[in-house]
């Protein structure tokens, strides 16, 4: 299964500080799984384009996002993440699941 853990900070927005989004999927063998294939090329694009201080990319598959600035750019795109984030568990709600961790 796809573990997504949002870090969210409790402002007046609830802005979204961070993620971590791991695991495989087990939809399909490698190299085939659509799920997999799905929340990879969304949460790559979404990471790409933000403005973060660490983003590291694990030995274990994962991708971990921490410190994304307040910029309006980055609210609107990790909102988006996890909107289609939201959307793919909803499909396949066995395959992905969705946590969210209080920042502070």
């Amino acid at each position: 299964m796809i573990q997504v853990k949002m870090m969210i900070c409790k402002d007046e927005n609830y802005r979204i500080v961070g993620y971590k989004i791991s695991g495989h999927a087990g939809f399909a063998a490698k190299g085939q799984d659509i799920v997999c294939a799905a929340v990879s090329s969304l949460a790559i694009a979404i990471t790409n384009e933000l403005t973060v201080s660490v983003v590291s990319d694990n030995n274990d598959n994962s991708i971990v996002v921490r410190h994304i600035s307040a910029l309006p750019q980055n609210t609107v795109l990790t909102k988006a993440l996890l909107h289609g984030l939201q959307d793919i568990a909803d499909q396949y709600p066995d395959r992905v699941a969705i946590s969210r961790i209080d920042a502070g």
